[in-house]
């Protein structure tokens, strides 16, 4: 869902703009930014993963695109290591809104890589019956701690996702 939405912003948006993906799995959305024009830091726990996402870059992505693109391996609950990736001006998070015990290092880590005026986040997250109070939670949180939301709706409204897939799509700004 967020790969898809995030294909469907200006291309101009993207040029020149650093953007990390917290949790990135395959790193599919990291991989859309890198072709559009983003500088890309795609960051995960699994090193597997990032080695598909490695995989996956170099087999798909023009070579000026796989130059602003790199996958690192960085737990953005360790705060420390988060440091390194600032300024950021797009974070990208898929998944991880869930599960509430991630709530606190994820809102922690947003508020590290987040400090650049304007800076923006897209997020897109399952939201069967028993994620969606802990999603929910999380926004608030996030509202609370200066991220306002610009755009929150169900991602197959718009096409993003397969009809019937509760997913929601969420945009905000810093």
């Amino acid at each position: 869902a967020l790969a898809a939405w995030l294909s469907t912003m200006p291309a101009i948006s993207l040029v020149g703009r650093h953007v990390v993906e917290l949790g990135c799995g395959l790193a599919l959305p990291s991989l859309v930014a890198a072709r559009g024009g983003a500088r890309v830091t795609a960051t995960d726990v699994d090193r597997a993963s990032l080695a598909l996402a490695k995989k996956a870059a170099a087999e798909n992505l023009p070579a000026d695109a796989r130059r602003r693109f790199q996958a690192l391996a960085l737990d953005f609950r360790q705060a420390s290591a988060l440091e390194a990736l600032q300024p950021v001006d797009l974070l990208l998070v898929a998944g991880q809104l869930y599960l509430p015990e991630l709530h606190t290092p994820l809102l922690s880590a947003l508020q590290i890589l987040c400090v650049k005026p304007g800076c923006r986040l897209m997020m897109s997250n399952w939201v069967g019956v028993q994620q969606a109070d802990a999603a929910d939670e999380l926004l608030v949180t996030l509202q609370e701690a200066g991220f306002e939301v610009t755009e929150d709706f169900l991602c197959e409204e718009r096409g993003f996702v397969h009809p019937h897939a509760l997913y929601r799509c969420t945009f905000m700004v810093r």
